[in-house]
């Protein structure tokens, strides 16, 4: 292939390939000496350079919540149901108030999701200081108080959470957070933060690979 090279004469804004080396880079504001690698580093540097610490914020995945929001909705209306028959059999009222309370109980669940599932906020936001969920007290945790972080894959179908070991107590805003009170009852609970991640729109891959780039000193289990 022949290539033609345009008869240009050398200025300071486009030198001369001879004289590339003593050009004036725009960045720099100064000459270049001949045979420094000052220049060439900088180009790269300015060029190349990824973007370490930008922030990750992460969203409800619709997929996946409208499942979450039906199946209460579902549940409350099997157990009125049985409890409308169990009514009109004239069952004892142990059962009956039971299946009523588990109704109501499946209905306030469905709100509650319907509520936050069609949020299309953001919801989750990992960056170079810490993360931060907004569900869960929306407080920021550093990640110098982070020991590890973890997967940890709910058993027939549950939720996936990421678990998040402190090298302290957990911040008072989030520590009673549906996630997380629970796990205040077990041992060492009162050291992780549960953050669940089914729902969100991002990939257990996408979730570690964002730990291990903006907390590389946080150590990553399964």
């Amino acid at each position: 292939m022949n290539l033609l090279v345009a008869d240009v004469a050398p200025s300071w804004s486009t030198p001369h390939p001879t004289s590339l080396r003593e050009a004036t880079f725009p960045h720099k504001g100064g000459r270049e000496g001949r045979g420094s690698p000052a220049a060439l580093d900088s180009l790269v540097s300015l060029r190349f350079t990824p973007a370490m610490s930008a922030p990750v914020e992460i969203r409800n995945s619709a997929s996946s919540n409208t499942f979450q929001i039906i199946a209460p909705f579902i549940g409350a209306a099997v157990a009125g149901v049985l409890a409308f028959r169990a009514i009109s059999s004239d069952m004892t009222r142990g059962p009956v108030f039971l299946l009523i309370l588990f109704a109501l109980g499946c209905l306030g669940w469905g709100l509650y999701k319907a509520g936050s599932g069609f949020d299309s906020g953001v919801q989750v936001t990992l960056d170079a200081k810490g993360f931060r969920d907004k569900r869960a007290g929306d407080v920021l945790v550093p990640w110098e108080t982070v020991r590890s972080a973890g997967l940890v894959h709910g058993n027939h179908g549950g939720p996936t959470l990421v678990n998040f070991e402190l090298t302290g107590p957990l911040p008072e805003a989030i520590k009673y957070s549906s996630a997380n009170a629970v796990g205040l009852m077990l041992p060492g609970g009162g050291h992780t933060v549960h953050m669940e991640m089914s729902s969100l729109d991002i990939s257990e891959a996408e979730m570690m690979a964002a730990i291990r780039r903006l907390a590389p000193g946080v150590k990553l289990g399964r």
